[in-house]
């Protein structure tokens, strides 16, 4: 058995209208209409809450725990206050140490 390769036929399948020739020229009367790209989809503006931006620069950390604060019943201050006795373990409470107090106390909590 012998492979031979298919013949082609250079005029098949026939070329579009406008792409035949006549005497060398493109028969330009019969071109497609050109078309023009689609515009692309315009994108969303992205929303920006203002108030939200606002709220988060007037927001004042400190104010807040005060506010917390107050709004502690006295038995919720003594445990509290235990509380932060028992995580700095038995330690004097100094200024330089209040902190630390405080922040093992926060940790301890969650």
């Amino acid at each position: 058995m012998s492979f031979s390769p298919a013949v082609r036929d250079e005029n098949w399948p026939p070329p579009p209208a406008w792409l035949r020739r006549d005497n060398g020229n493109v028969n330009f009367d019969e071109l497609p209409p050109a078309r023009a790209p689609e515009p692309p989809e315009p994108r969303p503006e992205p929303s920006i809450d203002l108030g939200k931006i606002e709220a988060a620069l007037a927001r004042k950390p400190l104010d807040e725990i005060a506010e917390k604060i107050r709004a502690l019943t006295y038995g919720d201050m003594i445990e509290f206050a235990e509380a932060i006795w028992r995580v700095n373990a038995g330690m004097e409470i100094t200024q330089e140490a209040l902190p630390a107090a405080l922040h093992r106390w926060s940790t301890s909590r969650s």
